[in-house]
Formats: C-alpha cells, sequence, structure tokens
C-alpha cells in the first residue's frame, strides 16, 4: 500500500501528538513529556512546493542533463565518424541519441522525484533536526 506525502504527514503529526518520539525528544532536551514536540507546530505549519511546480522543475533538470548527454553524444559522431563504420550512418546515430536522450529524461525526472520524496519525509519526521544534536 502506498501512502501519500499529506497521509506521511498526518501520521507523524498524530504520533507526536499522541507521545510516540516527542517522549524521547522531551528526555533528551530535559524538558517535561506533557511539553509540546518543537516538531509539532513545524509539521502543522509545513507547505509544500505545489506539485505541478515540483514536477515542472524535475522535468527541467532532467531535460538540462539529457540535452548535455545528447549533444556529447552527437559530438562522438563528428569527431569520429569511424568508430561508427558499418553500425550506425551520422543519421541512424542521431536517432538513435534521440530514444536515448527520452529515457533519460524519464529515468532522471522518476529518480529526482524519489530522492526529494524521501528527503522530505526524513525531513518531516525530524531525522535531520536529530543529526544536529
Amino acid at each position: 500500500m502506498r501512502i501519500t506525502r499529506e497521509q506521511l504527514r498526518e501520521i507523524i503529526i498524530e504520533q507526536i501528538r499522541q507521545g510516540g518520539p516527542e517522549d524521547l525528544w522531551a528526555a533528551e532536551e530535559g524538558r517535561p513529556e506533557s511539553d509540546p514536540s518543537p516538531f509539532t507546530d513545524a509539521l502543522e505549519g509545513t507547505t509544500q512546493i505545489s506539485s505541478p511546480e515540483l514536477e515542472a522543475i524535475e522535468e527541467q533538470a532532467a531535460k538540462s542533463v539529457s540535452d548535455a548527454f545528447g549533444r556529447e553524444m552527437i559530438k562522438l559522431f563528428e569527431n569520429d565518424p569511424e568508430m561508427f563504420a558499418g553500425y550506425s550512418t551520422e543519421e541512424e546515430w542521431q536517432q538513435q541519441v534521440t530514444y536515448a536522450q527520452q529515457e533519460l529524461d524519464t529515468g532522471l525526472s522518476a529518480a529526482i522525484a524519489e530522492v526529494i520524496e524521501e528527503i522530505e519525509t526524513s525531513l518531516h519526521g525530524g531525522e535531520y533536526a536529530m543529526d544536529l544534536r
């Protein structure tokens, strides 16, 4: 079962309210367990980059990398056409590079989205705050 970021955020907030990690943080900080966690307000007030905005940024980053990759691959043929003798014409190579770029775009965009989701989950879970202690 897959849960959304919003559902995960709600689960974390509920656990903190019920005395989950909050009790551990309270003991470590020497404050009463009834004090609110420093993360409760932060979690409740979080705003995400809107999904369309984030997707556009992911796509733009992936496109930049795949465009640079494509340029470098095209240069291979321009710099050493003999390397492709018997395998690909220049036109065929350009088409192959285009297909590779499309696959790279898709893969990079998915990888970026996955890493952002993992880091955001860690951030909302307080993992980075625990590293500061």
